[in-house]
C-alpha cells in the first residue's frame, strides 16, 4: 500500500478480468438461459414468417407501407444475428492489448444496427416520396380482415419487445435492449400501418405512401438515437448522476472514508474502470492506509462491477 496521495489500483483478480477464452457461437448460445435462447430462436424465426405473410400481403393488397412494414421485420432477424455477434465478441477475455475486456464491441454492434435502420428507413422513404412526387396512384385492396391481421402482427411483435427488453434488463445489455427496441419499433409501424390502410379504405389514396414516408422518417429517427447513445458509451460520456450517486453512497459505506470526489467512470460494456479521490486520517500508518483502500475497492467493485482505482487526498486539505 502507497501512502495517501498515491494511487491504489486493484490486482488481476478484478471482476473484470476474466480467465475465460472467447467462447464460439454454439457456445455462447449455450451459455444463455432456456428463456434467453427461446428469445433469440423467436426472433429470428418470428420475423421471418412476418417478413413472409407482410410481403406477401402487401404484393396482394398493392400497399408500399404493407410491404416497407415486412422489409422491416426482416431487418429486426438481422439485428438479431448483430446482437449475437456483438456478444460473441465482448465475451472474449481481456488480453495484453485490451486490459479491461473487449466488451465495447457490443457498442459498435449497436452501431452498425443503428447504420442499418437507418439505410432502411432511407430507402422506404425515398420510394414513398418518389411515389407522391409522381403523384403514383395504387389500387390498394383493404377490409377489416387485412386490418385485422396488421394488427394481429403489431401485438405479437410487442410482445416479442417485451421479452427481449426482460432479458436485455435480467443481463444489464445495452445491444439487447436496442434489439428489443427495434422489435418495438416494428410494431408501432405496423400500427401506422394499419392506420394508412385505414385512410385508404375511407378514400383518401395517398394515406399509404403518406404512412410509408412516415414509417421510414421514424425508423432513420430511431437509427439515430439508437446510434448517438452507442456513440457516446464509446467516446467516454461522463457518469450518469444516479451511478454518481452510487459510488459516492457506496465509498461513505466504508469506515474512515470522507468526501469522495473526482469521479472518472470509463464503461467497458461488461465491466466499468471508476476512478475516485477518497479523503482520509493524514495519521493513517501505509499499513492502515493499504488496508483502507482495499475495503473500498472489494465494496465498489461488487457495487459497480469493475476495476477501482483510488487516490489519497489528507482529508484536512479538501
Amino acid at each position: 500500500m502507497v501512502p495517501p496521495g498515491d494511487q491504489i489500483e486493484q490486482d488481476d483478480t478484478s471482476v473484470a478480468r476474466s480467465s475465460t477464452s472467447r467462447p464460439s457461437l454454439r457456445g455462447l448460445l449455450s451459455r444463455l438461459s432456456p428463456s434467453a435462447r427461446q428469445a433469440v430462436v423467436i426472433g429470428l424465426a418470428g420475423n421471418g414468417i412476418l417478413f413472409i405473410v407482410k410481403l406477401g400481403l402487401g404484393w396482394h393488397i398493392n400497399s408500399l407501407s404493407v410491404v416497407a412494414d415486412g422489409f422491416h421485420s426482416l431487418s429486426d432477424s438481422f439485428t438479431t444475428l448483430l446482437v449475437l455477434l456483438g456478444l460473441w465478441a465482448a465475451a472474449k477475455a481481456p488480453d495484453d492489448h485490451h486490459p479491461f475486456g473487449h466488451g465495447r464491441a457490443e457498442y459498435i454492434g449497436t452501431l452498425v444496427l443503428a447504420v442499418f435502420l437507418i439505410v432502411i428507413g432511407f430507402e422506404v422513404g425515398r420510394t414513398a416520396l418518389s411515389s407522391l412526387w409522381e403523384g403514383t396512384t395504387r389500387d390498394v385492396q383493404v377490409g377489416p380482415g387485412i386490418l385485422v391481421l396488421v394488427l394481429i402482427t403489431a401485438a405479437f411483435k410487442e410482445a416479442m419487445a417485451q421479452y427481449i427488453f426482460k432479458l436485455g434488463r435480467d443481463e444489464d445489455s445495452r445491444l439487447i435492449q436496442a434489439d428489443a427496441l427495434h422489435h418495438r419499433l416494428d410494431a408501432i409501424t405496423s400500427l401506422g400501418v394499419a392506420l394508412g390502410l385505414v385512410g385508404v379504405w375511407a378514400g383518401l389514396e395517398v394515406s399509404d405512401d403518406l404512412m410509408a414516408l412516415a414509417v421510414g422518417i421514424f425508423v432513420i429517427y430511431s437509427g439515430f438515437d439508437i446510434g448517438s447513445e452507442a456513440a457516446r458509451m464509446l467516446m467516454g460520456r461522463e457518469p450518469s448522476s444516479e451511478l454518481e450517486a452510487r459510488i459516492v453512497k457506496a465509498a461513505l459505506e466504508i469506515e474512515g472514508v470522507h468526501a469522495p470526489h473526482r469521479i472518472w467512470v470509463h464503461d467497458y460494456g461488461s465491466s466499468r474502470a471508476v476512478t475516485l479521490h477518497i479523503g482520509v486520517d493524514p495519521a493513517l500508518t501505509i499499513k492502515e492506509a493499504h488496508d483502507l483502500g482495499v475495503r473500498v475497492e472489494e465494496h465498489l467493485g461488487q457495487v459497480v462491477r469493475g476495476t477501482i482505482t483510488i487516490r489519497m487526498d489528507p482529508r484536512d486539505i479538501l
